[in-house]
């Protein structure tokens, strides 16, 4: 009888910590939620504020944080058009160690093939240097940075954009491109 008592308390014991862990990993994560909403806000008035190109332009945010995903897993623009792409680290930690970038590659190169040649490029960023695969990069960013780039849209077709940074897993944060 005795033994069991002990299993009773020890059982409400573990209800009490998993109810109390639940509730802060959801407080965390819908802090995490209204940070991340307010930082979008803030860069999309950063691009609001660029706009003064007269040629035929498309801005676009791309976000990532340390979940090592893009908030984005496709892209679509117009061929021709002068494309503006905003690419931010959204991590609460600023200059937190973990490290993304954005590349675009050409059409038809293999992600896996070209992530074994950036794993050897690291004093060019994960970039390989004069690489004709790449259409265009950011360099690495830590969290709370961001980096415009601009660029012309390349010929019609689908395209695929990665973080080159060679410890994601496999599949992680990868992304289509497309010029309709």
């Amino acid at each position: 009888m005795k033994n069991y008592k002990v299993k009773l308390i020890f059982l409400f014991f573990i209800c009490i910590v998993f109810t109390l862990v639940s509730c802060t990993s959801e407080k965390a994560t819908e802090s995490k939620m209204e940070s991340r909403t307010e930082n979008l806000d803030r860069f999309r008035e950063i691009v609001k504020e660029r706009n003064t190109y007269s040629r035929d332009t498309v801005h676009l945010i791309l976000m990532c944080d340390d979940t090592i995903e893009f908030d984005q897993s496709e892209i679509s623009v117009n061929e021709g058009q002068y494309v503006i792409l905003m690419f931010g680290h959204l991590e609460e930690k600023v200059n937190s160690k973990v490290r993304h970038n954005f590349v675009l590659l050409s059409q038809g190169v293999i992600i896996e093939d070209f992530k074994i040649k950036a794993a050897n490029a690291e004093k060019t960023e994960y970039v390989p240097a004069n690489s004709e695969n790449v259409i265009i990069s950011t360099g690495l960013m830590g969290g709370g940075s961001s980096e415009f780039i601009s660029f012309d849209a390349p010929p019609k077709g689908t395209y695929d954009y990665i973080c080159s940074v060679p410890w994601h897993p496999h599949g992680a944060m990868v992304g289509k491109f497309i010029v309709k």
